[in-house]
């Protein structure tokens, strides 16, 4: 019986181990090692303070990426249909319009609904007759079915375009159109 005993004892101190080591926490053993923090207690479930905000700022960042992509996929289609054109931002490929506007300005563009409401020096969006390309040019004159457009340089000749051809009308505050200047230079990066 003294055998018996012995052994239960054995196995109850051995019990005792195990839930020490269970119950261990090495945050506090180096705590009471080093004498760092002597009045912290650590939880081992709760989460460094620099992680929380870690993880706030790559949240922040992740939705503003995700806000940018989708304004730049729904603003375009959302400004056709407001001004009526199927290019209502257009990017200046050519510095032939100067001082006006710039090459890679970014330009606001409204369809055109009766021909009858342009009007001289306003510019216009059109499809040039050699291929689908566009182009911005001011109107020279206006006749009964077809418009005589012209650059801001002086060396350039007017060119014949009918209305069929004008895809839009460039958007003017006072006499000064509504652009970003330089902002093509993002697009032709992205492309």
């Amino acid at each position: 019986m003294f055998n018996r005993v012995n052994y239960v004892c054995v196995n109850m101190n051995h019990a005792s181990k195990k839930e020490q080591y269970r119950n261990f926490n090495t945050f506090r053993f180096f705590d009471q090692v080093y004498n760092q923090n002597e009045n912290k207690t650590y939880n081992h479930l709760e989460q460094p303070e620099q992680c929380r905000q870690s993880k706030g700022l790559i949240a922040l960042v992740i939705s503003v990426l995700v806000l940018v992509l989708l304004s730049g996929a729904i603003i375009p289609y959302f400004l056709s249909y407001i001004l009526k054109t199927p290019y209502p931002l257009v990017v200046i490929a050519e510095d032939i319009m100067e001082p006006t506007i710039y090459k890679n300005d970014l330009v606001l563009v409204k369809g055109v609904v009766d021909p009858s409401k342009l009007r001289l020096g306003d510019m216009v969006l059109y499809y040039t007759g050699e291929s689908s390309s566009l182009a911005v040019r001011k109107i020279g004159s206006i006749n009964s079915d077809s418009l005589a457009v012209a650059s801001d340089l002086i060396e350039t000749s007017e060119q014949q375009i009918n209305f069929k051809q004008v895809v839009g009308q460039v958007v003017v505050n006072g006499n000064k159109p509504i652009k970003l200047p330089r902002a093509g230079f993002l697009s032709a990066w992205l492309n």
